[in-house]
């Protein structure tokens, strides 16, 4: 069901994605109207793991869309990066996924088809802080997936419930309140002025990396990072100077640092400080075809 990072940090390792990583092959515009019927019923408090149960009825046919509870934060628009809890149920059956389990909210990119189209269609025009059931028919599921993650059916109905924490679009504000403490390491230089967009120059003469490597370029001063979910801009350059990936051009990122059953890349963070810029280089990924590069990565928040 969901992408967590750029195609660049999939291959790399840098984040494996949860059990229900697929992609779909369509994620159709536009939100359908709630449909009549028999619906979930939802218990529990905002914030915490809620409760479905379901109507002894054949699930609707159409997208339902349920605002159950309106937050006053700012509208989700599409593209930009939303970080959420979510339960999801099969329809009159069991619960197959849940962040609150996890205990570590989940991060994706919206209304740009990383995820499935129920989410897509759901969830943008919602306002942070609130909590959104999603009855999410075949077509609106994995009905129009190559596959559905293993326990599910391309033919299901799923249920979701999702508290939508916060919404991060192109270029937040980040922190300038920094310390310098490197412009890179071994060949690789980074330029650029805290809370903007940085410049990587990779020399001819740098050694390709033979293991990943961390350096802080600008020491940040808020709360040290502990295990959770880190939202952050990102740009990434191959060896050669090629980019690979930018966060600066669409929204940023969010993955996991510090959980056990996720290593990342970014479990190097955990320690040190939000508001960060920091240095991977990298040999990449000869089996998914990345080569060597260098990252730059400006943390500024985390979520837990």
């Amino acid at each position: 069901m969901f992408r967590r990072l750029a195609p660049f940090m999939l291959a790399a390792g840098l984040a494996v994605a949860p059990a229900l990583a697929v992609g779909v092959t369509s994620a159709p515009a536009g939100a359908t109207q709630p449909a009549s019927g028999a619906l979930p019923k939802v218990t529990g408090a905002i914030g915490s793991a809620p409760r479905i149960s379901f109507p002894n009825a054949k699930p609707p046919t159409k997208l339902v869309v349920v605002t159950l509870h309106k937050g006053n934060g700012p509208k989700v628009a599409k593209g930009d990066l939303i970080i959420t809890n979510y339960v999801g149920a099969v329809w009159r059956g069991s619960v197959f996924d849940s962040s609150f389990k996890r205990k570590v909210p989940f991060g994706t990119p919206i209304g740009v088809g990383q995820v499935i189209p129920a989410w897509d269609k759901g969830l943008v025009g919602q306002t942070v802080g609130s909590r959104v059931l999603l009855v999410a028919p075949p077509v609106d599921a994995y009905g129009s997936a190559q596959s559905a993650p293993p326990g599910l059916s391309k033919s299901d109905t799923l249920v979701f419930v999702v508290d939508i924490i916060a919404s991060y679009g192109e270029h937040p504000k980040l922190p300038t309140d920094v310390t310098r403490v490197s412009s890179g390491t071994a060949g690789v230089k980074v330029t650029g002025a805290p809370g903007k967009e940085p410049t990587i120059t990779i020399s001819k003469k740098a050694p390709v990396p033979s293991s990943a490597k961390v350096t802080v370029l600008d020491a940040g001063h808020g709360p040290k990072i502990t295990p959770g979910l880190l939202v952050f801009e990102v740009l990434a350059k191959a060896w050669t100077g090629q980019t690979l990936e930018s966060s600066w051009t669409s929204s940023p990122q969010a993955a996991d640092a510090g959980i056990k059953a996720n290593p990342t890349l970014l479990d190097p963070l955990v320690g040190k400080r939000l508001g960060s810029r920091i240095l991977i280089t990298s040999p990449g990924n000869s089996s998914s075809g990345l080569p060597p590069y260098a990252a730059v990565v400006d943390v500024f928040a985390e979520y837990r």
